[in-house]
């Protein structure tokens, strides 16, 4: 785990799921409506699912399981989702890492962090430099680098909702950034209290503004 981290625990929680199935099952009732639009693909909810199940596999195939922490390092795209998605559907909490970050940050990050592998695209693979960790690369729309596919059923849900859902760095601006670590009871409860305030349904899509590595980007994401 980071050093110096806080760990966020919801004192509520609104329901008694986490994203993942929420978002299953809007991909069951609505599977054409778009779910992401982004500049390297569009996908619908079916699509999106899709993709992130083949690389939740490659992800426990790699390793991954319940709690692993699992670095994210992609621009804001469709690919983002579908990775952010796939590290949830895996078991795995991911480490939001924007990639406009200095080289030595994001070898940093993953390295404080413990992450056992890291998620991104084959511009960042080629900054982040030799490294231990499995890499899973992903093309444009999200879908697993060099046109692999990996087929068969979709991976078992073990996370439970004191697990961790994902971990943000502070920006650092007072001395050394600290990880704070979030559990999916937290992150349903934000989705579940931005979808009531908002009116949001499955025929709505929101603006991803935030930098990836920002808290704010959950806020955009999620409901």
């Amino acid at each position: 785990m980071p050093e110096g981290v806080q760990r966020m625990s919801a004192d509520v929680v609104t329901l008694g799921t986490q994203v993942v199935p929420l978002i299953e099952q809007v991909a069951t009732t609505s599977p054409e409506n778009v779910a992401v639009r982004g500049p390297d693909a569009t996908l619908t909810y079916a699509e999106l699912v899709e993709h992130a199940e083949h690389i939740a596999r490659r992800l426990r195939l790699l390793g991954v399981n319940r709690g692993d922490l699992v670095g994210l390092c992609l621009e804001r795209s469709a690919s983002l989702v579908v990775g952010a998605l796939a590290i949830l559907m895996a078991d795995g909490a991911y480490v939001a890492i924007d990639p406009k970050y200095p080289d030595e940050r994001i070898r940093w990050m993953l390295e404080d962090s413990g992450a056992i592998a890291v998620v991104c695209d084959a511009t960042t693979f080629g900054r982040i430099g030799a490294t231990d960790r499995s890499v899973v690369m992903l093309g444009d729309g999200g879908v697993l680098g060099s046109g692999s596919t990996l087929s068969g059923e979709p991976t078992a849900r073990r996370a439970q909702s004191s697990d961790l859902a994902y971990v943000v760095y502070t920006s650092g601006s007072t001395g050394q950034p600290k990880g704070v670590l979030v559990e999916h009871a937290s992150l349903t409860n934000l989705v579940e209290w931005h979808r009531k305030a908002f009116s949001l349904d499955a025929n709505d899509r929101c603006t991803q503004i935030a930098s990836p590595g920002f808290d704010a980007a959950v806020w955009e994401i999620w409901p």
